[in-house]
């Protein structure tokens, strides 16, 4: 009897903490960012789900529902990756390198999860899909930032060429 109190007692916690995952993908989906953090940070907290932790570490990444931190992100990549979330230490290397080249950047003055909960059997938020997303709109941004300063560079030329052809029609 006290075995079966004790099964059914961790299972209705399993599904408490289910439940609650569940709504903070649902709040994260609906762009309620706040809302996620508050449902997922207790879970990531008690350090035994992962995909939660993976999820805390996206946001403070990404600066959802909470201030942009990176040293936080990788505190929270860490803990995923030692409960066994593979994708989580490609993000720290991610995450490592990005930090990098940003450091460079200053100092010269100029960057489908599809892995289940072992626990939950849940996927995890498609965050590599809202990368995917972020990396085509800052190409398109570089891109046209590139076509502006050719732009600026015609139109130089051609003011230079106007200029020159001036000072020869003077001296003609």
């Amino acid at each position: 009897m006290k075995k079966l109190l004790i099964l059914l007692l961790s299972l209705s916690l399993s599904f408490a903490t289910q439940a609650d995952f569940l709504a903070g993908m649902k709040y994260y989906k609906q762009g309620d960012f706040d809302s996620a953090f508050q449902e997922w940070m207790p879970l990531a907290r008690e350090g035994n789900h992962a995909i939660s932790q993976y999820n805390i570490a996206q946001m403070y990444r990404l600066g959802k529902g909470v201030e942009q931190d990176n040293q936080e992100a990788l505190k929270w990549f860490r803990k995923a990756a030692n409960q066994g979330v593979s994708i989580a230490q490609e993000r720290i290397n991610t995450l490592q390198a990005e930090v990098a080249v940003s450091i460079a950047q200053k100092e010269s003055n100029l960057l489908q999860v599809g892995v289940n909960s072992t626990k939950l059997k849940i996927a995890p938020y498609d965050w590599l899909e809202e990368e995917r997303l972020a990396q085509i709109k800052a190409n398109k941004v570089k891109q046209e930032r590139l076509a502006q300063i050719e732009a600026e560079r015609v139109e130089q030329e051609k003011l230079a060429q106007e200029e020159k052809d001036k000072q020869i029609e003077t001296f003609a």
